[in-house]
């Protein structure tokens, strides 16, 4: 049988091997163990915390009797003041904990390790917070 998901996953697993035998080439083999398993367990984090932001902005959205965190839209002047609100309440700490699901501060999130990879070696990724700049440099 060869079905269109069989295809799919076929497709899927070649990719894979060939980004791992990319990254491969540049790293000592008892070194490549460290690297893959990191990104693997970033990745994971990485989905937890945006599956706790998601089901957190539904929540300050939705308007029930028994629901502690919704944000009426009537206490803000503006849409503008009330995306900002909940843009920054999405970024408090104890939302996460509570859950027992992983903070991934701004710069280590998964969506923006992906934005970032295809900058040129080099690039000002973010400064921390003695005001240095920390550049993207080459895994050789």
């Amino acid at each position: 049988m060869n079905t269109p998901e069989q295809q799919f996953l076929k497709a899927l697993d070649d990719k894979l091997w060939k980004s791992a035998d990319k990254l491969r080439a540049n790293l000592d083999a008892a070194n490549y163990k460290h690297v893959v398993l990191g990104l693997i367990f970033l990745k994971y984090v990485s989905d937890a915390f945006e599956e706790r932001q998601e089901e957190l902005l539904e929540l300050f959205k939705t308007d029930s009797d028994d629901n502690i965190y919704y944000l009426p839209r009537d206490d803000f002047d503006s849409e503008e003041e009330y995306q900002t609100a909940l843009t920054e309440e999405l970024e408090v700490l104890d939302y996460y904990r509570e859950a027992n699901v992983f903070w991934v501060p701004k710069a280590a999130r998964w969506n923006t390790l992906k934005e970032k990879a295809v900058l040129p070696v080099g690039t000002v990724l973010w400064q921390d917070d003695a005001g240095n700049d920390v550049k993207l440099r080459s895994v050789s």
